[in-house]
């Protein structure tokens, strides 16, 4: 039980204010009053487990975010019987940010976290049962190739041992071992698997030195204390799987779970919430089942290229599973269904297509010069000690150089005459209260001097471009140009180059 009169601060957890098991600020009906009614079903659902399934902008981790406020206001749930679990930092971040506006004060007891980071809680306080201590180091990707470059001759390498380069094959091992471990393959099971195999071809020799190189990796590891990503879910579900007491304990203090995009979990990330949810389940999962192709696209299976209405159950198609790693699986279901949606496709110099919906995210490159001027983009523009501003270029490197005063440019969307592209400007100029008005002063500006630093301090352009941007799906910190290190004043701009 929490105490009324005390206030914590346990990052990562989430702020929310607890006393007699309701919230403080936000009544029952103020928290479904915005829902529609699969929402409020959902938020409202007793005990038991319940799977939301729902596409892109319908409010999934609003459902996760009102139910977690529910299950206290209702007297359901202590704060600190909860746990809510996500895939990503930032995805983590977000989520804290709204519960923090949904219950603006109170107590810091609902664990809010990514799976690693609820793995590396529960290893920081029970390592030293499976023979790790306590004060672990995690080895980030980088620092796990560095590791094994060190103890390259202690590998029992063959097969993937070059002379010329003894580290050559390294990243290409840890991926395997790192899928392996997503898969909840131990290194002794991958062993006896390898060995098992009675015929010894190259292939079957190859994955018995993969997989006495797993081993050896993990006891390289264990002697010096040190544990990967990936560990920190396998190595929790190790320990609950040897010390039932442990788990049992887990299970009491979590009376109710929540995972967000639960689409992207990987098969150790599914026996570690199987093993939480026990006997009562009462485990809450969103996802996105809405991961489909448009019709005609070809799809890559272990016998070539098929269209996608031509795919039959049974079929291994290309798919991903997880850490950027491909492989082929075996189908278990088709469906068609109808849906209204925009589609966007994309066409390479080479002339390859894709076409995707609009809520699939996309790589693509903004050279740095412009080699056509038949693109008008409208950007936001950053100064340190300013914020943000609008403008329309031709060209965002260019621009950005033109202006030596800026730090970075983003480029929030291409139009194809310069009319669509100023009325953009000024129409998100006008409705978020964002500046048009250059950073740097020269002829023609008539905004300039202490009125212009007047207009930027009187403006919120810093919070009014973050909200333009999270309404147009852009990452502020991903800009696509910046200008090099100088000194300002009193301040500075570093650039490293890593």
């Amino acid at each position: 039980m929490l105490n009324s009169g005390r206030e914590e601060r346990i990052a990562p957890h989430t702020k929310i204010l607890y006393k007699e098991g309701r919230v403080f600020g936000v009544g029952i009906n103020e928290l479904l009053s915005p829902l529609n009614n699969e929402q409020r079903e959902a938020v409202t659902h007793g005990e038991g487990p319940l799977l939301v399934i729902a596409g892109a902008g319908t409010g999934k981790t609003s459902v996760i975010i009102r139910r977690i406020a529910y299950l206290i206001a209702s007297k359901a749930a202590k704060p600190g019987e909860i746990l809510a679990l996500t895939f990503t930092d930032k995805a983590a971040e977000e989520m804290e940010a709204r519960v923090d506006q949904l219950v603006p004060y109170g107590y810091v007891d609902v664990s809010l976290s990514t799976f690693h980071a609820f793995g590396d809680r529960v290893l920081k306080e029970y390592a030293l049962n499976i023979g790790y201590p306590n004060d672990y180091k995690v080895l980030s990707s980088a620092e796990q190739i560095v590791f094994l470059r060190e103890h390259v001759f202690k590998l029992p390498l063959k097969h993937y041992l070059s002379l010329s380069d003894p580290t050559r094959y390294l990243p290409a091992l840890l991926n395997i071992i790192s899928r392996a471990q997503d898969e909840d393959i131990g290194p002794d099971e991958y062993l006896a698997w390898a060995k098992k195999k009675k015929k010894r071809t190259e292939e079957i020799e190859k994955q018995l030195e993969v997989a006495e190189v797993y081993v050896k990796y993990q006891e390289l590891k264990k002697e010096k204390g040190l544990v990967d990503f990936a560990d920190q879910a396998g190595l929790t579900l190790q320990l609950f799987r040897k010390y039932p007491s442990i788990l049992k304990k887990f299970q009491k203090r979590y009376k109710y779970i929540l995972v967000d995009e639960f689409q992207d979990t990987n098969y150790s990330q599914f026996e570690l919430l199987r093993l939480l949810a026990g006997r009562k389940a009462n485990l809450m999962a969103v996802g996105d089942d809405d991961q489909c192709l448009p019709p005609n696209s070809l799809i890559k299976t272990e016998s070539g290229y098929k269209r996608i209405k031509s795919i039959k159950v049974g079929d291994k198609v290309l798919t991903s599973v997880g850490k950027g790693h491909l492989s082929f699986s075996k189908v278990t279901r088709t469906m068609k269904k109808k849906k209204k949606a925009c589609l966007l496709t994309f066409v390479t110099k080479s002339g390859k297509k894709i076409a995707v919906t609009s809520n699939h995210k996309m790589f693509c490159y903004v050279p740095s010069r412009s080699f056509s001027k038949n693109v008008y983009y409208v950007y936001l523009m950053h100064r340190m000690n300013m914020g943000w501003r609008l403008g329309i270029t031709n060209d965002l490197a260019t621009r950005l150089r033109l202006e030596r005063s800026a730090d970075r440019i983003i480029g929030l969307k291409g139009f194809r005459t310069e009319n669509e592209a100023r009325f953009h400007e000024t129409l998100w100029s006008l409705k978020y209260g964002i500046p048009t008005v250059c950073f740097k002063e020269r002829e023609g500006v008539s905004i300039k001097g202490k009125w212009l630093q007047k207009l930027y301090k009187e403006i919120d352009a810093q919070g009014n471009a973050m909200q333009l941007a999270s309404d147009l799906g852009i990452d502020l910190r991903a800009h696509h140009a910046s200008l090099a290190a100088v000194k300002r004043g009193s301040q500075r701009r570093i650039k490293i180059n890593l």
